[in-house]
C-alpha cells in the first residue's frame, strides 16, 4: 500500500508547523517551520508525532512533526481533503508484473518527440520497426510528442505495438493540443482520452516490472508539465521584446485548462493562476508531479534489488539545454522544466532517466545521474540538432544479453560539449546562427562577432558523420 498523503492545515498565525529531527518533543528543533497548505508523505507515524517528507509547499524536506495542538488538528489526511484534482489524470495506476521466460532476451530500446503527423517521421519509422520474434521481448520506451492528432495517434501506436511486445508511454505537450475538431472541453479531458486509447492498444501508460531469471527491471513514466520558474539564468541583454513576448509558442493556444486545475493553481499562488507570456505557474508542475507520489513511494520500497529506468517528457535540469546564447528563441528555457520532476528524479535515482521536449539529442551523466534524450524531432531537425537518432535509429537502452545491460553513454553534439565546458551563463556571446537569424527576422544587429564567438567556449562545428561513434548492437 503507497504511504499516505498529509495536508497541513494549522499553524497558520504562527508561520508554520514546527519540525524537530527526531520523534521525541525534546529533539532539535529545525530552524525552516512547515508552512500551511503544504502536503507531506508519511514515512511513519508515532504517538502522534509524524515522520514526513515534503511533497510541496514550503518547509524541510524531511522532519517530525504533532499531528494535534490540544484538540487542534494540525494536519489531515489528503484523503479527507474532499479534491477531484487526481481524477483529472484518471484512476491511479497500479504495478504490472510481467514475468518473462527464462530463454527470452530482453531489450528495452527509447525514442521521444517522433512527431508522425510528418508523413518523412511515419517513414522513417517503418523503415527501422523491430519484426516480433519469441526469441526476443522488445520494449519501447516513448516520452512523449507523437501528434496532436487523435487519428495520427491512433494509427502510431498501433504500428508500435504491432512491432514491439510492449510500448510504455508518457504524455507530451503537443499531445495535449486541442484543435477544433476535438471533442474534449480540455487538455486533460484530452489526456484521459488519450490514455484510454492507449488502454485499448495495450499500451502502458503506468509502471511495469519485468522480472526476467530473477531481476527486476522497473519501467516507471513520470507525469509531468514545465514552469517559468524552473529557468534560474539571466535573461540575454540583447533578447527582443518580440520573443519576449513568446508569440509564437502555441502551447498558450492550443492547451486549455480544466476550470478545477486552474482554481487549484490560483489557491496555491500568489500572483494566482498564470499560463502565457507572464509566466507558467509552478504549482501546475506541482499538481502533475503529485500524481506520480504513490509510483514513487512504491518504487523506494523496492529500490534495493530492482533496476530502474523512469522517464518524462519535461527536462529534469536546466544543464541539460544549452545556454540561452545558442539558442535562436532563448525564451524557451520558461517552457521546458520542471523542478518538482528533477526532485522526484533524485528522491528515485534510477539507472536513467530519459526526457524529452528540447529536440536535443544529449546523452549525460549530472552528480552521478544518467539522463538521456534521444529526440527524432522534426524532418529539418534531422539533418542538424536530431542527426544523430536520423542516421543510426532507436537506441537500445537495454539488453539483458549485455554485459553490463545498460548502453554505454552515447556520443551526441550537446552531449559531448557538456561534459567537457562548465556552464557559464554570464556569456552573452550569441552563436554565429543566431546572429544571422536576428538580422534576417528581426533587422537587428546583435554585439560581438563571429571572431569573438570562435575565441571563447563553443560546441564547434556539427558532428559530420555519426559512423564509428556507435556500436550497432545498441540500435533498432
Amino acid at each position: 500500500m503507497a504511504p499516505r498523503l498529509w495536508e497541513v492545515v494549522g499553524g497558520e498565525q504562527a508561520g508554520g508547523l514546527v519540525v524537530r529531527t527526531g520523534a521525541a518533543l525534546a529533539s532539535e528543533k529545525l530552524d525552516e517551520r512547515l508552512g500551511t497548505g503544504a502536503e507531506v508523505q508519511e514515512l511513519e507515524l508515532a504517538n502522534e508525532r509524524l515522520h514526513f517528507r515534503l511533497v510541496r509547499g514550503v518547509g524541510p524536506k524531511e522532519g517530525w512533526v504533532s499531528l494535534r495542538l490540544k484538540d487542534k488538528p494540525l494536519l489531515q489526511p489528503r484523503e479527507a481533503r474532499a479534491s477531484p484534482l487526481s481524477e483529472l489524470f484518471g484512476p491511479p495506476h497500479e504495478l504490472e508484473v510481467v514475468q518473462l521466460p527464462p530463454n527470452v532476451r530482453l531489450r528495452v530500446a527509447t525514442i521521444s518527440d517522433i512527431h508522425t503527423d510528418h508523413k518523412v517521421n511515419m517513414e522513417w519509422f517503418k523503415k527501422r520497426l523491430p519484426s516480433k520474434s519469441p526469441d526476443v521481448f522488445n520494449v519501447l520506451l516513448l516520452p512523449g510528442d507523437v501528434s496532436d492528432d487523435p487519428a495520427v495517434f491512433r494509427q502510431t501506436m498501433k504500428m508500435l505495438t504491432a512491432s514491439f511486445d510492449m510500448v510504455c508511454y508518457t504524455y507530451g505537450n503537443h499531445d495535449l493540443w486541442l484543435r477544433s475538431q476535438n471533442a474534449e472541453p480540455d487538455s486533460l479531458a484530452k489526456l484521459r482520452t488519450l490514455r484510454r486509447t492507449c488502454e485499448e492498444l495495450q499500451v502502458r501508460t503506468g509502471p511495469v516490472e519485468l522480472r526476467l531469471l530473477g531481476r527486476k527491471l522497473l519501467l516507471l513514466p513520470l507525469l509531468s508539465f514545465y514552469t517559468s520558474q524552473w529557468d534560474k539564468e539571466p535573461e540575454l541583454a540583447w533578447c527582443p521584446e518580440q520573443q519576449k513576448e513568446m508569440v509564437a509558442w502555441m502551447d498558450f493556444y492550443k492547451i486549455r485548462w480544466p476550470e478545477l486545475l486552474m482554481q487549484e493553481v490560483a489557491r496555491r499562488e500568489k500572483e494566482g493562476f498564470l499560463f502565457g507570456k507572464q509566466g507558467t505557474s509552478k504549482a501546475i508542475s506541482e499538481i502533475f508531479a503529485e500524481f506520480n507520489e504513490p509510483l514513487l513511494a512504491m518504487a523506494e520500497m523496492q529500490r534495493d534489488d530492482c533496476t530502474v529506468l523512469s522517464f518524462s517528457h519535461y527536462l529534469p535540469r536546466q544543464e541539460l539545454f544549452p545556454e540561452k546564447r545558442f539558442l535562436v528563441d532563448s525564451t524557451l528555457h520558461k517552457v521546458s522544466g520542471s523542478l518538482a520532476l528533477e526532485d522526484q528524479i533524485r528522491r528515485l535515482k534510477p539507472q536513467v532517466h530519459v526526457f524529452g521536449h528540447s529536440h536535443l539529442t544529449v546523452d549525460l551523466v549530472l552528480e552521478g545521474q544518467r539522463y538521456l534524450q534521444w529526440a527524432l524531432g522534426s524532418p529539418k531537425e534531422q539533418a542538424a540538432m536530431t542527426r544523430a537518432v536520423a542516421d543510426t535509429g532507436i537506441l537500445v537502452l537495454f539488453d539483458s544479453a549485455a554485459d553490463p545491460p545498460l548502453a554505454p553513454v552515447q556520443e551526441t553534439f550537446w552531449g559531448r560539449y557538456f561534459r567537457v565546458t562548465p556552464r557559464d551563463v554570464s556569456n552573452d556571446c550569441p552563436a554565429p546562427h543566431v546572429r544571422q537569424l536576428f538580422a534576417r527576422v528581426f533587422q537587428q544587429e546583435l554585439p560581438y562577432d563571429d571572431e569573438s564567438y570562435r575565441s571563447g567556449p563553443n560546441p564547434g562545428p556539427a558532428i559530420p558523420s555519426y559512423e564509428g561513434l556507435f556500436e550497432p548492437r545498441w540500435r533498432i
